[in-house]
């Protein structure tokens, strides 16, 4: 098979993976409202928060090791692919080590990281080591095996794996909270199916690759330069972390578990589509860095605008979906009692928005190792944003959180990393501005599709299910329609139309 077949494949089932977790979560989570409260969803994104700002002492050693797969790999070097391994297994063994580790030194700590705690059931401390034993083992267990699946290009095998097992799991989570309602069995749920998962993951790669086995050791040249593409992603990782994580961790600390519980309602969905979005960069990577081995420049610069404007058009509809559908469905789900007022879910909107769009350049930073080159960029963005954050919380409350992201992204994130990506690999300051301001057209185009569509939706004169129903409807409609009279006659455009078509499923 070539790369555009493991792309497909890729893309694939990693949708149906991650819209079937999704749709398993979503039941999940609406139990766990219905059964113990909101609350409770507060302390689940709380330690999640926590245990994944402690995946840090990974050092994104795996994202270069990965990397260093892709040209062994393709150029048969079974040898060279072996020693990585077996760095990769002791890698992440030590890792895991030092996760648990840290973990242990968080402990007196607990106690501040919750406003007016009103969980009086639960003890925290026990809570927490229940995530820190699932972190720090998942590092220590299978980790490399699913290196070997993303390098090989199999990343269909993961996604399988992953929604069968998330099957078993989530069921047994409702299950439990149904009937027992013992919020501890539920969390137990969550070691044992990512055990699970690691475990099926290392009989796969096994089974389909059974000459990458841990054998060797690497030249030193070798050690020195992932040594230095280690240390950009160190600064990435981090940055990344910082980012992503911490607003669930300040929304505790300074408004309390219960606004925590309710935006991370609101976090969900948002999630929920970036698992989407993201799944379609995830899964074109390992392609994309094939592709920087074999082709030319210009043949990977045209790629890069054909993924931006396919993603453009992407993110852009979900930005419709997301002003449209928010409020009526989080009412419906969580409650009325439960829901922000209008100006906070539009500044969620293009939290959102602005924190997708750039995202394409970082798939491309990947799959060209340009780490060392970018260090610096997620480690000046997330200083920015906790900065802002922590001040204008203060002031603002959830307002706060959320422009810190905003402003993250469009003064710092988005320009320097896509600059330094662009203008490293391929070469000209003119792709990096014409990158830009194109995506400056896509967000006008943006939002002209979404104040129309929204003004539509006004006059639906439903309520509840039915209401957004019609919604989504017009959602599908109106926005497509008029991104496609906005593009139909570009270049972008029809290239992006040929990759997708000779992306489907059942195209041979």
């Amino acid at each position: 098979m070539g790369r555009s077949d493991y792309s497909r494949k890729n893309i694939f089932t990693g949708l149906v993976s991650r819209v079937g977790i999704l749709v398993l979560t979503f039941l999940e989570r609406t139990v766990l409202i219905y059964t113990l409260g909101i609350e409770y969803t507060g302390l689940f994104n709380l330690f999640t928060s926590v245990l994944t700002l402690l995946g840090f002492a990974d050092l994104g050693i795996g994202t270069a090791l990965t990397y260093y797969m892709y040209k062994p790999i393709a150029q048969k070097d079974d040898a060279k692919v072996r020693a990585i391994v077996a760095l990769f297994r002791k890698s992440y063994i030590i890792i895991g080590f030092v996760t648990f580790a840290i973990g242990l030194c968080c402990l007196p700590f607990l106690p501040y990281l919750v406003k007016d705690n009103t969980v009086t059931d639960i003890n925290l401390y026990v809570l927490f080591l229940i995530y820190l034993f699932r972190a720090a083992s998942n590092l220590m267990f299978g980790t490399y095996n699913i290196g070997i699946l993303t390098a090989t290009q199999r990343l269909d095998i993961y996604n399988n794996i992953m929604i069968v097992v998330n099957v078993v799991g989530k069921t047994l989570d409702v299950i439990i909270l149904l009937f027992l309602r013992n919020y501890y069995l539920y969390i137990l749920i969550l070691p044992i199916t990512t055990l699970t998962i690691n475990g099926f993951c290392i009989l796969a790669s096994k089974r389909e690759f059974p000459q990458y086995y841990p054998e060797g050791k690497l030249e030193k040249s070798d050690i020195n330069e992932i040594k230095r593409k280690v240390g950009g992603v160190v600064f990435q990782k981090l940055g990344t972390l910082v980012i992503y994580y911490t607003d669930s961790i300040i929304i505790s600390i300074f408004l309390g578990i219960k606004v925590l519980g309710i935006y991370g309602g609101y976090n969900y969905i948002i999630t929920a589509l970036y698992t989407i979005v993201t799944m379609v960069i995830t899964s074109i990577t390992p392609s994309i860095g094939n592709s920087v081995v074999l082709e030319s420049s210009e043949k990977n610069l045209r790629d890069l605008k054909k993924f931006q404007f396919l993603y453009a058009w992407i993110v852009g509809w979900c930005f419709v979906c997301l002003l449209c559908l928010f409020q009526p469905f989080i009412a419906l789900w969580q409650g009325e009692e439960n829901i922000f007022s209008n100006g906070v879910m539009v500044a969620l909107c293009f939290s959102f928005y602005f924190s997708k769009i750039g995202e394409l350049v970082w798939g491309y930073s990947d799959a060209t190792g340009l780490w060392w080159e970018t260090k610096f960029v997620l480690l000046l963005s997330a200083i920015s944003k906790l900065a802002i954050m922590i001040v204008s919380v203060r002031f603002w409350g959830i307002y706060g959180v959320i422009i810190s992201t905003i402003a993250t992204f469009i003064l710092v994130n988005i320009p320097m990393s896509s600059y330094i990506v662009i203008k490293k690999h391929f070469g000209t300051t003119k792709d990096w501005i014409m990158y830009l301001i194109k995506n400056i057209f896509y967000l006008v185009v943006t939002l002209a599709a979404s104040a129309l569509t929204y003004w539509i939706t006004t006059y639906v004169p439903f309520k509840g299910l039915i209401q957004l129903a019609v919604n989504l409807l017009i959602c599908f409609v109106v926005p497509n329609i008029i991104f496609l009279l906005c593009f139909f006659k570009t270049k972008d455009f029809k290239n992006a139309l040929d990759f997708v078509l000779n992306h489907l499923p059942f195209r041979k």
